[in-house]
C-alpha cells in the first residue's frame, strides 16, 4: 500500500507552495519470495550477533568494575561512550521494528472501493476511485501512524551507522594512516562538538535572514528549513550564487550573501582546519612509533637465524 501525502506550505508573503510525499510499504512483511526468506536469515544473524555484542560490553564493564571499583569509569573513555550507544541503539531499532511488523494496520487493512459506474454510449464502465476508503475492523483508518513509525526507524538507523562507522575506524586503527585519523579525531573531539554547534547555530540564523528576504520569490528560501540547506550547500560551492540573489532582491543579496561568506567560508571553514592540524601536531607528538608488521617478521627470522649459527 501507499501512503500519499500532499503538503501546501505558506510563505511569509501569503504565497503557496505544493509539494507531495509519496511512502509505500508491503502489507505483509514476510512472503513466499526468497527475497523474504533471505531477509529473515540475515535478521536472525545480526539480532545473534547484537546479543553477543551486548554480552561482550557488559563483560567489559564488569571488568572495568572489578579494575577500578567504579562502574563510571569505563565511560570516561570515548570509545566507551560509542559501545554503550550503539548497543543502545540497536536496542531501540528492534523495538520500533517489532512495533512496524506488529502494527495491525499491515495485518487487517481492508481496501472498500468506491460504487460502480455504468457504461454509457460513450464511456466504458469505470467506478468512482476518489471514494475508496481504507478500512481496519469496519472502521476508517489511516496510514499515518504507520509512516511515522518508518520515519522514526530509519532516523535512529541513521544514527546506528554512524556509531557503526566509528567502531569500524575504531578497529582499523592498526593500520598507521587510519589509526592516526581516529586519534586525531579523538583528540579535537570536544572542539569538533563546539565547532558544530557554533556552525548550526549561525546557519540558523543565517537562515531566517535567507527566508525573510528571499522566501516570497525563490524557492530555495521559501521556508525555513530550505532556506537552512540551501545555506548549506552555498557554504560548498552548490547553493545559489549572488547574482541569483540579485535577480530577486538587489538590496537584500549583499545583506546575506557577504556576511554568510566572509563568516562561514572564510572564518568557520579555516577554523577548522587550523583545528584539525592542531590535532595531528598533537598525536603526532603524542604517537608511538609502529613497527609494520612485516619488519617485525623479518626481524624474527634473522635472531632465529642468528642463534642457529
Amino acid at each position: 500500500f501507499g501512503h500519499v501525502e500532499f503538503f501546501v506550505e505558506l510563505d511569509n508573503t501569503g504565497k503557496l507552495w505544493p509539494s507531495t510525499r509519496v511512502t509505500t510499504m508491503k502489507t505483509e512483511a514476510y512472503l513466499n519470495s526468497t527475497r523474504d526468506y533471505v531477509q529473515i536469515v540475515l535478521e536472525i544473524v545480526v539480532m545473534i550477533g547484537v546479543i553477543m555484542y551486548a554480552v561482550g560490553l557488559i563483560k567489559d564493564i564488569a571488568e572495568v568494575k572489578t579494575r577500578t571499583g567504579k562502574y563510571s569509569s569505563f565511560f570516561k573513555s570515548f570509545w566507551g561512550w560509542v559501545d554503550f550507544g550503539l548497543v543502545l541503539f540497536y536496542v531501540m531499532d528492534f523495538c520500533i521494528w517489532v512495533a512496524i511488523i506488529a502494527d495491525p494496520v499491515r495485518t487487517s487493512i481492508s481496501l472498500n472501493l468506491g460504487p460502480a459506474i455504468a457504461a454509457t454510449a460513450t464511456d466504458a464502465a469505470s467506478r468512482q476511485v476518489p471514494l475508496d476508503t481504507l478500512t481496519r475492523d469496519g472502521v476508517s483508518v489511516g496510514l499515518s501512524s504507520l509512516r511515522d513509525k518508518t520515519d522514526i526507524y530509519w532516523g535512529f538507523q541513521s544514527f546506528t551507522l554512524m556509531l557503526m562507522l566509528l567502531q569500524f575506524l575504531r578497529f582499523l586503527a592498526f593500520n598507521t594512516f587510519l589509526g592516526t585519523l581516529v586519534e586525531t579525531f579523538v583528540i579535537i573531539k570536544t572542539v569538533l562538538l563546539q565547532y558544530t554547534v557554533v556552525l548550526v547555530c549561525s546557519n540558523v540564523a543565517f537562515a531566517y535572514v535567507g527566508y525573510g528576504l528571499f522566501g516570497h520569490s525563490m524557492r530555495e528560501f521559501h521556508s525555513f528549513d530550505q532556506s537552512f540547506f540551501t545555506l548549506l550547500s552555498t557554504s560548498i560551492g552548490n547553493g545559489v550564487s549572488y547574482a541569483d540573489l540579485v535577480e530577486h532582491n538587489r538590496e537584500g543579496a549583499p545583506i546575506l550573501y557577504i556576511p554568510y561568506v566572509f563568516f562561514h567560508c572564510l572564518v568557520l571553514i579555516n577554523m577548522i582546519t587550523a583545528v584539525l592540524v592542531e590535532g595531528y601536531q598533537v598525536q603526532q607528538s603524542q604517537r608511538v612509533r609502529h613497527v609494520p608488521v612485516g619488519h617485525q617478521v623479518q626481524f624474527g627470522l634473522a635472531r632465529q637465524v642468528a642463534s642457529m649459527r
